[in-house]
Parts: structure tokens; C-alpha cells; sequence
């Protein structure tokens, strides 16, 4: 099968992009693969990963400009034609890119189209949420989302039938499990853009609370965005608290880290929780879409979203007591290597053959 897979862009390390990287790796072991990048700006960490898996020649990196650009569509539509594509998969604001280079067609090939996020923040704007809705309900585009919640979701805000849901694997020749929690150098890790989205001033008040718990602890942030520096004046002078910027690492940062945290408004499903599982982590969320599905009831901790007192005495009681959680940390690792990106890839192949 001969599979174009179009990224908006590879220019922030975040989820979504690791997600499209590695989606590109396993599946060039299944099937033909090529890659459209529609932004120029990437970073060079995750081209080089996608340059190394599936070779220089096989990457189109294109110069967008606008939401809808013709010249795009046009230079999609070649690529189709020149390498005889069968199936485009989409992620995040490449589909309407995609259908414009498809729709000419006499010979279209099926687009699959993923889900990152809840579809009302996935489509902010009416005229992209009636797009949507319409290639959805035509059966020109066919979506699949990434938790069983986001599901039920897509299916209530489209008013559609029989989503399909995947879920986010994790890379498991890269993410393997650090040693004992007690030996481990970083207490309390959170690795996320530095957005509205994942909620930094509910972070810094857990991260103050806990603090005050245990004076010793110590808290590492890394990622990038527009929050950086109302970040970097929140936590000045706080010497537990440290940022560490971006990290091409990661898997090293979470075989150090005790318990890996977040407590975002809204999730898809986070890369990042089935990375610090697959790790040994233990990791503490708020219980918003779906992410007790990734979980569980032991192999983490899905607590009430916005409870500062609640997350802080559940981050201080596994920092006070390491050794009462080993056999959570011994099942939150096999349920990630239950979950990995081969397993994502046989799922998506069979959606590919379906569409």
C-alpha cells in the first residue's frame, strides 16, 4: 500500500509531532510511505528522526502560507499523481490542505484523518468545523480519534456513527523502563508546551503546595511556547523549581523522574503518559478526556481536575513512600508495551484497507 502522510509542520517537540514521526517510522516497515511537511520551519531533532527511518527522498517539505493555499493543494495533488498514492493520512490543520489537492481527481485516493484533540478545540472557528462536518458526513474524509471518549465526542459534535478510536502508542526501542523510583534524580517532571492548554499556574500551585510538604522536593518543567516567559518570572528565585527548555531526551528525562504530571484543561491523548509509563514513571493527570482510559485504576493516578490539595498530598505521598508504589510502576510498564507504535501501525492499516 503506498501511503502519503501530510503533516502541517514539525516546527514545536510536542506530542502530536512525536506522534507523526513515529507513525512514520513503524509504517514504513508495513507499507510504501512518502511525507509531505507542509511548513519549511521544522526542527532539525525530528527531521533528522524521519530522515533516518523512511530516507531523505521520500520527504516533501513544502512553504505554506495560509489556511487555504492553492499552490499547496497543487503540489499535494503532484505528489499523489507522480507516486500513485492510495491512502493520505491527516493530522492537526492539514486536512483541508489535503482535500483541496484530492478533490480534482478523477482517481482520489482514501483520506484517514486523526483526531488530536476534543473536536470543539479541534475546530475553533465555524467555517473549519462546517468543513469538517461536511467531508465527515460525506464520507469523503474518515475520522479517527484517539481515545474512546474522543470517540463518542466526535461522533455527538458531527453527528456521526461508529468513530473509530486508536489510541497513541509509544516507541518501545527508545522508552524503556529507568531504574528503582528511589534511585531516580528528578522528582517531579512535566514535559508539555508551555500553553493555556495545559494549565501552568495550576502546575505552579501543586508544585508550591508540595513544597511545602516536603521543602527538599524538586520540579523540572520542560517545553516551549508562549507562556515561557510569564513562566520564568512565576518561578524566579524558587530554587525548586527548575526549566529546563526543550529536550530531544525525553526518554532520559522520564527514566530519572519519579512521578511525570500534568493537570491540563484539555487532552487528546498524550503521547507524553504512555512514554512515561512504558519508563516506570508514576503519573498523576486530571480525569478529562479519556485519560483514564490510558491509566486505569492501577497503573497511575486520575485525580479530580483543578484540586490543588488533592494532587500535591498525592505527589508528596509517592515522593514519602517510593517503595509502596513498585508494583504500580511494574504495571503502568506493561501496559505500555502492551500499546506500541507497531500495534498503532497494524490498527491504522486495517482503517486504511476499511476506508
Amino acid at each position: 500500500m503506498r501511503v502519503l502522510e501530510v503533516i502541517n509542520s514539525l516546527g514545536t517537540v510536542g506530542g502530536s509531532e512525536n506522534f507523526a514521526v513515529n507513525f512514520c517510522k513503524y509504517l514504513s516497515r508495513q507499507s510504501d510511505i512518502y511525507v509531505c511537511i507542509l511548513y519549511s520551519k521544522n526542527d532539525e531533532s525530528l527531521l533528522g528522526r524521519l530522515f533516518q527511518s523512511i530516507g531523505h527522498d521520500r520527504v516533501f517539505i513544502l512553504n505554506k502560507t495560509g489556511s487555504f493555499d492553492l499552490k499547496i493543494a497543487k503540489q499535494i495533488r503532484t505528489i499523489i499523481k507522480t507516486y500513485d498514492i492510495q491512502v493520505v493520512h491527516t493530522e492537526n490543520d492539514a486536512l483541508i490542505s489535503t482535500y483541496l489537492a484530492v478533490f480534482p481527481l478523477s482517481k482520489r485516493p482514501k483520506i484517514v484523518h486523526t483526531l488530536h484533540n476534543p473536536p470543539d478545540k479541534e475546530c475553533q472557528s465555524r467555517i473549519k468545523r462546517l468543513i469538517y462536518k461536511r467531508l465527515f458526513k460525506k464520507g469523503v474524509v474518515h475520522p479517527v480519534a484517539i481515545t474512546n471518549d474522543m470517540a463518542k465526542a466526535t461522533e455527538k459534535f458531527y453527528k456521526l456513527q461508529n468513530v473509530p478510536s486508536i489510541q497513541n502508542g509509544v516507541d518501545l526501542e527508545v522508552y524503556t523502563a529507568g531504574q528503582a523510583l528511589n534511585k531516580r534524580g528528578k522528582d517531579c517532571t512535566i514535559l508539555a508546551r508551555l500553553t493555556d492548554q495545559k494549565n501552568y499556574p495550576f502546575v505552579l500551585n501543586v508544585f508550591r503546595k508540595v513544597h511545602d510538604l516536603i521543602p527538599l522536593a524538586n520540579f523540572f518543567i520542560y517545553g516551549d511556547g508562549e507562556l515561557k516567559e510569564w513562566l520564568l518570572s512565576e518561578i524566579e528565585g524558587l530554587d525548586y523549581i527548575h526549566y529546563e527548555g526543550i529536550t530531544n531526551q525525553s526518554f532520559a528525562v522520564l527514566q530519572d523522574s519519579k512521578i511525570f504530571f500534568l493537570g491540563s484543561k484539555y487532552e487528546g491523548n498524550p503521547m507524553s503518559i504512555w512514554e512515561a509509563m512504558a519508563t516506570g514513571c508514576i503519573c498523576v493527570v486530571p480525569n478529562i478526556n479519556g485519560l483514564d482510559e490510558i491509566i486505569g485504576r492501577d497503573a497511575g493516578f486520575v485525580l479530580e481536575a483543578g484540586n490543588v490539595d488533592l494532587f500535591a498530598a498525592k505527589i508528596a505521598e509517592i515522593l514519602q513512600r517510593p517503595e509502596y508504589f513498585i508494583n504500580m510502576q511494574g504495571k503502568a510498564i506493561a501496559k505500555a508495551s502492551q500499546n506500541s507504535f507497531e500495534n498503532v501501525c497494524n490498527l491504522y492499516m486495517q482503517q486504511f484497507e476499511k476506508a
